[in-house]
């Protein structure tokens, strides 16, 4: 018989996985939230944010291709012709708007800002799909 509590240990989340967590936790929050009007303590927001964070980490940890378009971090990229938003680019590619945005962030897509959205080159985004294949 244990006569003190036992003490909880940390949980570590690989990188990996942390995606697919973070959509099950929202998930289960939604549910919650629309039953009984439950709102996410701020201990469970910073979690989510952590989850979220480590989702970015795992994405931004994919090598970058040998083929990469190399965009000087002084200056912003100065697009040739024909541009598409981050929507359009995920759809193409098939994947996930938040990596288009890593993929332009890290210079793997030739792309700009404009404001607070990425216009992304076409050229480019096809350079990298076809590479891919």
């Amino acid at each position: 018989m244990r006569l003190w509590p036992r003490r909880p240990r940390p949980v570590v989340i690989p990188d990996a996985d942390a995606g697919e967590l973070l959509r099950l936790v929202l998930l289960g929050l939604r549910v919650k939230a629309r039953r009984t009007g439950a709102v996410a303590s701020p201990r469970l927001v910073e979690l989510l944010r952590d989850l979220h964070e480590a989702e970015l980490r795992h994405h931004a940890r994919v090598p970058a291709p040998t083929f990469a378009i190399e965009t000087s971090r002084a200056a912003p990229a100065t697009l040739d012709g024909d541009v598409l938003s981050v929507a359009e680019a995920a759809k193409t590619l098939g994947c996930s708007h938040v990596w288009v945005r890593v993929l332009a962030r890290s210079g793997r897509l030739r792309a700009r800002r404009a404001g607070r959205t990425w216009l992304i080159d076409r050229a480019s985004l096809d350079a990298y799909r076809h590479h891919r294949e």
